[in-house]
Parts: structure tokens; sequence; C-alpha cells
């Protein structure tokens, strides 16, 4: 009986497998995601795409937009942990401030 379920369940398993991608080698699961896919790219093969002028200088703009609040308070002398404290303060005042005038 046991031999009869091992066999059952090993013919339910393959049963359930599908070639992938047309290679009969390669067998999945037929619910696996996989199977969705057209093709999967080559991870060796990265297309690098050469930026316009704008989108260099959105980007230098941008960075400099992110890093403007932590030179400005290392400029201070603040630790990092003290310019976070300060920006939460900030923050917190921002959020309260259309309340005040009420």
């Amino acid at each position: 009986m046991l031999c009869l379920r091992l066999t059952v369940d090993l013919i339910i398993r393959l049963c359930r497998r599908i070639p992938w991608n047309g290679k009969q080698d390669i067998l999945i699961d037929r619910f696996d995601g996989r199977a969705l896919l057209d093709f999967i790219r080559d991870s060796s093969f990265r297309r690098v795409q050469e930026k316009s002028e704008e989108e260099e200088e959105l980007e230098e703009f941008v960075n400099f937009e992110r890093y403007r609040d932590l030179i400005k308070h290392r400029r201070r002398g603040f630790t990092d942990e003290e310019a976070l404290q300060h920006v939460n303060l900030e923050m917190e005042a921002k959020a309260t401030a259309p309340f005040a005038s009420d």
C-alpha cells in the first residue's frame, strides 16, 4: 500500500511538471510563475543608457537637495544624531503649525 501511495504521489508530481521555455530538460511546476515569462535576460549583459544634459543637471540638483541638511548641520558642528533630533523638531513644528492659529 505504501509503495502504491509513493507511486501515485510521484505520478502526480511529474504530471504537474511542464517544460520551461521550450526546454525539455528543464521542468517546472505548471503553477510556477516563471512559466509566464517569455524570456530571462542574461544578467551579464547590461545596457547602459546615456543620460542627457538635462538629466545630469537634474540628478546633480537632487543630490544637492538630498545632502543639504546633512552638510548644513555638520558645518554647524552637530553630530548626526543631534541633526536628526533637530529635523524631527522641525517636522513636528510644521505638522502642528496649521492648528496653532485656531
